[in-house]
C-alpha cells in the first residue's frame, strides 16, 4: 500500500522468474529438449 508501482512490477517479475525456473526444471521440458536436440544431431 505504501509503494504503489514497485510490488506489481516485482510480484511480476517474480512469478516469470518462478514460470521461466519451472520450465527448466520440468523434467517433460527437459526430455523433450533434450529429444529435440538429439533428433536434430540425428539428421
Amino acid at each position: 500500500m505504501l509503494w504503489p508501482c514497485n510490488p506489481p512490477r516485482t510480484s511480476t517479475g517474480a512469478s516469470l522468474r518462478a514460470s521461466t525456473l519451472i520450465m527448466f526444471f520440468q523434467p517433460s521440458f527437459l526430455s523433450m529438449v533434450l529429444l529435440q536436440y538429439i533428433f536434430f544431431l540425428t539428421l
